[in-house]
């Protein structure tokens, strides 16, 4: 498993239903802005890259279609190498 594998994993991970606080499913939703925010060891490349293959597979407002913030922090959580939180407005 490469790391960049393992970086787009993150991005797909955070449109599973099991990942979610609600009970929803939010591949079949339509989004306005989403934000991710990313702990450890994360350059900006690899994370534009996750986040162009997260952008294929949902659908954003047609006014806003690059509305994607990211962060980055190179400090990662107690106990594991890197992750992600994904905030979103559907």
């Amino acid at each position: 498993k490469t790391f960049e594998s393992d970086i787009s994993h993150l991005f797909m991970d955070a449109l599973k239903p099991s990942r979610q606080l609600l009970s929803c499913d939010p591949s079949k939703h339509t989004f306005l802005a989403c934000s991710f925010l990313l702990r450890g060891n994360v350059s900006v490349s690899e994370a534009n890259i996750g986040i162009g293959k997260f952008s294929e597979r949902v659908e954003m407002v047609h006014w806003n279609r690059d509305s994607f913030k990211i962060g980055l922090c190179d400090r990662p959580p107690p106990g594991i190498n890197r992750s992600l939180l994904f905030l979103s407005n559907n």
